[in-house]
């Protein structure tokens, strides 16, 4: 690869026509729904490709889809910039944006990266503005999807109201809303509607979660356990149920990949928000329960520990300790 002027000039080792020829038509057709293109259902495999390159290419598109990329995923993109775009040992993960947008894959040869096409676009963008603007976008959207996780449904002031209280540049309720209409085609677990942002799983009935919620504050979380989510993911108390899991395994008898299932199916459960009664019967519903007084004890004390660190939506993002001395004035 040669530096240029103003960018770079690439080999053409890897091109956006090979990427989109080694997928299937089905895999085309959904690239196309992805990205909003109409008109493709009659179109044979060669035309498709050309449609999709079409699109993808020109630079608003393009430009509007690199805007929403976080910090990791910008960085592989530039990286991938010295070696002429070809990606040496990629982590998928690590480029599921990019394969989904149609900008990275494989070529005939299994050679993985990002077309040349693709990286000189990006060439003509990648400047301090598009920087700031890109990590404006991506902190802002950050906050918005932790709001949306501990709330299900928030109004954009509560997500302007923890972000203030973090950060030095403050934002306002039309800055938040932009940065929605940014980010909601590409990588928005939530949707705009009737002044709330609502998390898809609860857009048919809202307003019944409202109901529940109550009056309840919405838990703010400080700087630090913002950026840690933002590092490591959502908050999960994993010690609570690597806790439950040996017990399932050591004291119940319980296979290791029913005893994982559970696990599983607890931390969504619990993530929206139980009663120690209802957990206990539904484990009991699959054979998942203690024998003995002794086990129903300390299972049950287990379940407990895990259900009061919990943050639940229904308590706006508190755990069930935190709503009760809430809800007595402590």
């Amino acid at each position: 690869m040669a530096e240029v002027s103003g960018g770079y000039e690439y080999g053409h080792r890897l091109s956006l026509t090979e990427i989109l020829g080694e997928l299937t038509r089905k895999e085309l057709e959904s690239l196309c729904r992805e990205h909003e293109i109409t008109g493709f259902s009659r179109l044979n495999k060669l035309e498709l490709i050309k449609k999709i390159s079409q699109y993808i290419l020109t630079m608003p598109v393009i430009y509007n889809y690199f805007i929403c990329m976080n910090d990791s995923e910008i960085e592989y993109v530039r990286m991938a910039r010295d070696t002429d775009g070809i990606v040496e040992d990629a982590e998928p993960e690590a480029f599921s944006y990019l394969i989904i947008g149609g900008y990275a894959g494989f070529n005939q040869n299994l050679d993985f990266g990002i077309p040349w096409e693709v990286l000189e676009l990006f060439d003509r963008f990648d400047d301090e503005a598009f920087e700031e603007k890109r990590q404006r976008i991506c902190l802002i959207g950050n906050y918005s999807h932790i709001a949306n996780y501990l709330y299900g449904v928030t109004p954009p002031m509560t997500v302007v109201k923890m972000f203030n209280r973090n950060e030095k540049k403050k934002t306002d309720w039309a800055e938040v809303v932009h940065v929605y209409d940014t980010i909601q085609k590409y990588r928005c677990d939530f949707i705009y509607r009737d002044n709330y942002f609502i998390d898809t799983a609860f857009s048919k009935g809202y307003e019944d979660l409202l109901r529940l919620q109550g009056n309840i504050p919405y838990y703010l979380p400080g700087r630090e356990q913002v950026e840690e989510w933002c590092q490591v993911g959502f908050p999960a108390v994993t010690s609570y149920l690597m806790e439950l899991y040996k017990y399932m395994v050591e004291q119940l008898w319980t296979d290791e990949d029913t005893a994982a299932d559970v696990c599983f199916m607890m931390e969504n459960t619990l993530h929206v928000g139980c009663c120690i009664g209802s957990v206990m019967n539904q484990l009991k519903n699959i054979g998942v329960y203690g024998r003995t007084r002794r086990q129903r004890r300390e299972f049950q004390a287990l379940l407990e520990n895990l259900l009061n660190h919990s943050r639940m939506i229904i308590y706006r993002g508190h755990t069930p300790l935190e709503a009760a001395r809430l809800r007595a004035g402590k």
